[in-house]
Formats: structure tokens, C-alpha cells, sequence
């Protein structure tokens, strides 16, 4: 992800992982990152609030699979405050937030 100058965003529930070893580029701006897993080129979290830095565990995202695996740390680990809103679904048409916290990420574990 690139922010460009003198832009302001925010990532929430996110995971950023498998491009490259540093996937965020500010230039002039500003960005806060909440409850996501982003690859980052040191070893800790991205810094923020809920942030991690580990294999997410997609099923096969080199094939464009990036639903969760069991045992993911992407699973219930987004922000614990988030509510659905009605008709809200991940990529697969499921509901938003199942097992009682939305999942990091554009997919919702369903075992």
C-alpha cells in the first residue's frame, strides 16, 4: 500500500501480506493501522493498536485463495468493538462477523 503526500488513511481489520517485506510507503502522510497483520520488514507488529506481523495462513493465496485456515491468528483477532451492519457479508456472501468477532481480513472463518 502507498499513501501518497499529504493523505490520511486508516486500515482497520486488514491483512497486508505476501507482496513484499515492507507492504506500507508513506510519503508525507499519514496512516494509522488497527487489528491487522500486516508483513512488515522488522520483526514486530506494524505499530497500532491489535497489530500483528505473521503468516495469516491463507488457504492458497499465491492461487488467489485468501480464505482463512484453521488455526489462523487472523481469526476473531480484528477489532473486538466492530458491529455488523444488516446485509453486511465477507467475499463469500456470508454473514460479516461470525464467532462473535469479525475476522482480520476479506474473509469471515467458517469451519
Amino acid at each position: 500500500m502507498t499513501n501518497n503526500r499529504n493523505s490520511h488513511a486508516t486500515l482497520t481489520n486488514c491483512i497486508l501480506f505476501g507482496d513484499r517485506p515492507d507492504e506500507i510507503l508513506l510519503k508525507d502522510s499519514t496512516l494509522v493501522v488497527a487489528f491487522s497483520n500486516v508483513q512488515y520488514a522488522r520483526q514486530e507488529p506494524w505499530p497500532g493498536i491489535g497489530n500483528l506481523n505473521t503468516d495469516p495462513l491463507f488457504v492458497d493465496y499465491r492461487a488467489g485463495d485468501y480464505h482463512l485456515r484453521p488455526g489462523s491468528p487472523c481469526i476473531n483477532s480484528g477489532d473486538p468493538n466492530r458491529t455488523s451492519k444488516a446485509g453486511e457479508t465477507d467475499i463469500d456472501g456470508e454473514e460479516r462477523i461470525m464467532g462473535g468477532r469479525i475476522d482480520m481480513g476479506a474473509d469471515e472463518f467458517c469451519p
